[in-house]
């Protein structure tokens, strides 16, 4: 069941390839992006309404642990990340993301060549 899960479905494939990567190890809590996966629909007092997605950017740089960064790590400090945070948070070195919103209107929406629903996708319009 689990194969046919990781296997059959386009979001678990793109899952999987990202965790197995070194983009699946991040470094930081502090220096990783993080990515609303769902389009919300955001509605006005008139009724009117665009879809959207929201990311959320470091400011601190992208940074990402090796395998054999992460296999020493859960080895001699399991909880690295937390303290890592918790430390930096200590120390006033406070940890920022920019939030981005990637905005789509009804008729950008039926003219995609996909389904601009689904989680696998990624739209950038200009």
């Amino acid at each position: 069941m689990a194969w046919d899960f990781l296997t059959l479905r386009n979001e678990s494939t793109l899952m999987i390839l990202h965790i197995y990567s070194d983009l699946g190890t991040p470094a930081s809590y502090r220096q990783m992006n993080g990515f609303g996966v769902h389009t919300f629909k955001l509605v006005d007092s008139q009724g009117d309404f665009v879809f959207a997605r929201f990311n959320w950017r470091v400011n601190q740089g992208l940074r990402n642990l090796t395998a054999a960064e992460a296999a020493n790590l859960t080895g001699t400090n399991p909880d690295y990340l937390l303290q890592d945070l918790y430390e930096n948070i200590a120390q006033q070195n406070y940890p920022s993301w920019t939030l981005t919103v990637q905005i789509l209107t009804v008729e950008q929406a039926n003219s995609l060549p996909f389904n601009p629903f689904d989680a696998t996708k990624v739209y950038n319009m200009k």
